[in-house]
């Protein structure tokens, strides 16, 4: 499916997301006024997606300062889901699952040694709202039709320099059994 047949879909999608915040906003402004600092607290959307069939959409917020998160929704409304930390999402094909980037936080930026910082990776299951997560990875993404997660974790610092990265490719629908390879 091509990204023009998508943009209803994503507008719709991210209409709703969007009037939800606002109610919700009105509602807080109506018990006092709105501040600079409230604005302060207000989050971008950012890089949305929708899965092919339009059922559940990824977004990332993002704060003016402080952690990003990834807001899941299920576009009938259904069910919601907030991937902590979360960043850059990726959602499968049938919207079964969805993956975000764990950058580290924003007091380890400031307090830890660039070298001590590590990336990880949330796998959400937007059947059950089961999350796992996996330390050090590169990169990850689908395949084409949805099925399979390949996992690309960065190498070990303590490993030799000659020995390659590890990576995990997974069939999504028996639930993470994974084959690892070198």
């Amino acid at each position: 499916m091509r990204l023009s047949d998508l943009k209803p879909y994503l507008m719709i999608a991210m209409l709703s997301l969007s009037s939800s915040i606002l109610s919700t906003v009105s509602i807080s402004a109506q018990a006092k006024s709105l501040e600079l600092t409230d604005i302060m607290h207000f989050d971008t959307l950012q890089k949305p997606v929708l899965a092919d069939n339009g059922a559940v959409m990824a977004v990332e917020a993002q704060p003016d300062r402080g952690n990003s998160h990834v807001i899941v929704k299920h576009t009938d409304g259904s069910n919601s889901w907030q991937i902590d930390l979360g960043s850059q999402p990726m959602v499968n094909r049938d919207g079964q699952f969805v993956i975000a980037t764990l950058a580290p936080s924003l007091l380890d930026k400031e307090t830890k040694k660039k070298s001590e910082l590590t990336s990880a990776l949330v796998l959400l299951n937007t059947k059950n709202g089961k999350q796992q997560r996996f330390e050090n990875v590169k990169s990850a993404s689908f395949n084409d039709s949805g099925d399979y997660l390949a996992i690309w974790f960065d190498e070990d610092k303590k490993q030799k320099m000659n020995q390659a990265s590890k990576m995990i490719l997974s069939k999504l629908k028996n639930q993470i059994k994974a084959q690892s390879y070198r």
